[in-house]
């Protein structure tokens, strides 16, 4: 999602590199629009931790300074409750 809340990519990969490979391509083909791109991963037991290695040892994605951040699923949980839409990966975004 951008800062004007439009949601740059929505789509299902598999959790593997290949899949964070294909969300990699879809960051650098919007990157030239953006000022600063921080990709949020939902710490979701050992899930998220091989595609957040992936994106902070990526040299393309680090040409760019990209930061990834670890969210807590309880926090963003607890965000979600702030909205009155039903809790969704758009909506987490």
């Amino acid at each position: 999602m951008d800062s004007n809340k439009q949601v740059c990519f929505q789509g299902e990969v598999t959790n593997t590199p290949k899949g964070a490979g294909h969300i990699r391509d879809e960051i650098l083909k919007r990157s030239q629009q953006a000022d600063q791109i921080i990709i949020g991963m939902e710490a979701t037991s050992v899930y998220n931790f091989h595609p957040t290695l992936f994106f902070e040892q990526d040299d393309r994605l680090n040409q760019l300074n990209v930061t990834v951040v670890t969210l807590n699923p309880k926090v963003t949980h607890r965000y979600s409750k702030l909205f009155d839409d039903d809790k969704t990966d758009t909506v987490d975004a």
